[in-house]
């Protein structure tokens, strides 16, 4: 279905920008994840090219913990979600307009939480944890809706 592509698109991209903001401030804080890349040539000079393009660092070591922690979180629920609405979309007689409400409410959470997690203390906690909750509930409702399907056919 259309939802299910857009939210596989926005969530791909999503985890890609995350991938690069981690790469970025990593540069930036000289916060590599292998030794060697401290030696490596790049090192030195994409910080710099970054620096004039983009500005300054996003918090250093904190933001590259927090946004790695963020990706660990995206890549235990994101896929899951996904796999479950495919396999709720090919099943004949699924309801497609709850389907379809429960796959924009969970893209909508996850970008919420991803916005949330990046801005740390920035934003209330509370706000990460309500899009947080909100995703869960949308992909256990899924799984439900899956397995109600399956056994109904």
């Amino acid at each position: 279905s259309q939802a299910l592509t857009t939210c596989a698109a926005c969530l791909a991209i999503k985890v890609g920008v995350i991938h690069l903001l981690t790469t970025r401030e990593r540069l930036f804080s000289g916060n590599f994840a292998q030794k060697q890349d401290e030696k490596h040539w790049l090192g030195s000079l994409l910080p710099i090219v970054l620096g004039i393009v983009e500005g300054t660092s996003m918090g250093g070591t904190v933001f590259v913990e927090r946004s790695e922690r963020l990706a660990k979180n995206c890549a235990e629920n994101e896929p899951f979600f996904l796999a479950v609405a495919t396999m709720v979309g090919l099943t004949p007689g699924a309801p497609v307009a709850m389907g379809t409400t429960l796959i924009q409410t969970f893209m909508a959470a996850r970008i919420g939480h991803t916005i949330s997690m990046l801005m740390g203390e920035k934003l209330n906690t509370a706000f990460r944890t309500v899009n947080y909750v909100v995703g869960v509930v949308a992909m256990g409702a899924m799984g439900g809706i899956g397995l109600q399907s399956y056994s109904s056919n």
